[in-house]
């Protein structure tokens, strides 16, 4: 049976992290934590980071019979916590070159409070992930205008393609904070040209872990073997649904 591991935090109020994670998830999930954060819409009490060489250990414990069909990592509160990332990543890559991997860039709470600073993140960017920045984790991984970024669809490709040459598998640069009307997700992959999504926007506030369930929902279509294009839209339309379900 297709399983996915699901890599990152508990959130206490259960609006993002691996409970939304595990609303995303239409396979078996196991979860490993690497922190337990006390937080709520507006602010974030505590991050609650745990021992890095703990979750390591666990994280490897939970592959040690079968692989995944993928692993999706998200919050990941500091330097250590990113190498422990890497040794997943460079461990079961020697044992399956090809399973996929989805690294969902938390660098920040939706309420402001940061969690990783962007050149701490930047040693998960020379391994070959999928990334899925928001535009503001795009502009902070690029170093690119968020203004810019934000209104010029050219500006996001020629973000995407500087990330995608430190070695990534691909990029999917989520367009949920464009100004430029609909909602509009980029994909992109070597020697492929680039995928734009569109879709209208929903009115209203959103919700928090919207980027969770993106990253999550497509780790669960690679498991199972669809195309990168085609898991992006199925993410998107589930984020799109559960906005939707949040306005009654």
């Amino acid at each position: 049976m297709t399983w996915l591991l699901a890599i990152g935090g508990t959130d206490s109020s259960g609006g993002a992290g691996l409970s939304a994670d595990a609303d995303a998830c239409h396979l078996d999930l196991r979860t490993v934590v690497t922190a337990a954060t006390q937080q709520s819409d507006d602010a974030v009490q505590d991050t609650g980071p745990r021992d890095p060489d703990v979750w390591l250990f666990e994280a490897l414990s939970a592959m040690a019979v079968d692989n995944p069909g993928a692993i999706k990592f998200g919050l990941l509160p500091g330097p250590g916590h990113v190498r422990s990332a890497l040794a997943v990543i460079d461990q079961v890559r020697f044992e399956d070159p090809t399973l996929p991997f989805v690294v969902d860039p938390v660098l920040a709470s939706s309420s402001g409070h940061e969690f990783l600073r962007a050149e701490e993140a930047q040693p998960l960017l020379d391994r070959p992930i999928v990334l899925t920045p928001n535009l503001p984790e795009a502009a902070a991984l690029t170093g690119a205008p968020l203004e810019l970024l934000v209104r010029d669809r050219g500006a996001r490709l020629a973000a995407a393609q500087k990330l995608l040459q430190r070695g990534l598998r691909a990029v999917v640069i989520k367009g949920g904070h464009a100004a430029d009307g609909d909602a509009c997700d980029l994909v992109l992959e070597p020697g492929q040209s680039p995928v734009w999504s569109s879709r209208s926007r929903i009115p209203g506030p959103g919700i928090r872990g919207s980027g969770c369930r993106f990253a999550t929902a497509l780790a669960a279509h690679l498991a199972q073997g669809a195309g990168l294009p085609e898991a992006a839209a199925a993410a998107a339309d589930l984020v799109a649904a559960r906005i939707a379900d949040s306005l009654g």
